[in-house]
Parts: C-alpha cells; sequence; structure tokens
C-alpha cells in the first residue's frame, strides 16, 4: 500500500528502468529487472505507473545467504526494511503546537539493543505500515504536552492536571511498549513554552 492515495506528477517518475542489481521484490526478495516508478516518498514499485492490482513493491537490492533465505522462507512473516533508515528527529514546535498545547512524538527500539531512537510521523507511519516484525522492533507514539499548568491546580472539588502529571502518564503508557523509554524521556518538561506572556513595564515612557 502506498503512503498516499494520490501523488501529484512532480511526486512520481514513471518507466524506469533496471537491468538488474538494483531492487528486488519486497515480497519474495528476488532481483528485480525490468521497468519500474517511483516516489518522492522514496517508495518503489514495479510497472511504469501504478496499477493496485499488479504492482508490487521494490526494496534496494542486497545479496542474501542460503541461511538468511531458507529462514525468510520459513518466516514469511518477518520482513527486510532495506528501504527504511531510522533516522533521529528533534521535533521543531510550531504555534499551532502551542495553540493545541502539544505535539505528537514518536520512538522506536531494536528489541535486542537499549538505544531508543525519536522518529518523525513519515518514517513512523512507514514502519507501521510495512507490519514490521515485533519481535525486531518496537514503536511507540505518545501526545506530549508544551503549554499550560505546570503543576496540577486543585479548584474545590476540581482538579486541572498539570503537564508534568500529563506527560509522567504519557511516559508509563509508553514504557509498557518499550519499557526502558524512561531513559529517553526523563524530563516530563521538554519542550515546555510559557505561553502567558509577560509585556515588560515602558520604562521610557513611549506609551505616554
Amino acid at each position: 500500500m502506498r503512503f498516499k492515495i494520490y501523488y501529484q506528477p512532480d511526486e512520481i517518475q514513471e518507466n524506469l528502468y533496471t537491468f538488474g542489481g538494483e531492487w528486488m521484490l519486497a515480497d519474495t526478495y528476488q532481483e528485480y529487472k525490468g521497468i519500474y516508478h517511483k516516489y518522492l516518498t522514496g517508495e518503489v514499485y514495479t510497472l511504469g505507473t501504478y496499477n493496485a492490482a499488479q504492482s508490487k513493491l521494490l526494496i534496494p537490492y542486497k545479496q542474501i545467504n542460503i541461511d538468511s533465505f531458507r529462514y525468510m522462507q520459513l518466516r514469511p512473516d518477518i520482513k527486510i526494511l532495506n528501504n527504511i533508515k531510522l533516522i533521529s528527529h528533534r521535533p521543531i514546535i510550531s504555534s499551532k503546537n502551542l495553540n493545541d498545547g502539544y505535539i505528537n512524538r514518536y520512538f522506536v527500539q531494536k528489541i535486542n539493543e537499549t538505544w531508543i531512537i525519536e522518529i518523525n510521523e513519515l518514517l513512523y507511519k512507514q514502519l507501521v505500515n510495512d507490519g514490521i516484525e515485533s519481535k525486531l522492533y518496537q514503536f511507540v507514539s505518545i501526545t506530549w504536552y508544551i503549554s499550560g499548568n505546570i503543576q496540577d491546580l486543585v479548584y474545590g472539588i476540581t482538579t486541572s492536571t498539570g503537564i508534568i502529571t500529563k506527560n509522567l502518564q504519557q511516559i508509563q503508557n509508553a514504557s509498557k511498549i518499550i519499557p526502558n523509554i524512561t531513559t529517553k524521556l526523563s524530563n516530563p518538561l521538554e519542550f515546555y513554552t510559557d505561553y502567558d506572556y509577560v509585556v515588560p513595564a515602558d520604562i521610557n515612557g513611549l506609551d505616554s
């Protein structure tokens, strides 16, 4: 399945041709020779233009030894995502994020290693759409609060939950999927911005 339903003409390169050594079929890992097309998003499919019934996803060609091939034949549910690079991402806070009071954050970790990478939304969706094997990787998305009351505020019998409490809850929920994510999210006030701006006093008397 492609990332988007519709692509602009300038997002597609059609009727390309490979003589081999460039691409292989994502489902069988067989080297591909022939006509193909690719998208600005990095997706590559067989045929000169996309056909939902016939086009097949291609991934960069890689020599696979016999043992690995036999294992993949026995475990066809495992996908080798050669076309995906786990690139670290640091969120950029926009005015819309400030108005919303939160950002969405995405994290991935290889199951047998301790490192955790924060990635962008596009890469997260790519991992989800490719059905990445849960025995190899685990990933999670969270809502991260960046503006509002820092601490919980109590108004009579009503409590307004503060940013620290909200983000600690998000960390706790995420740790059910990535247990050591607390090492990555150790500061519940990360990206916090005080949205109540204070206008400085007019010490020069310009307003009089």
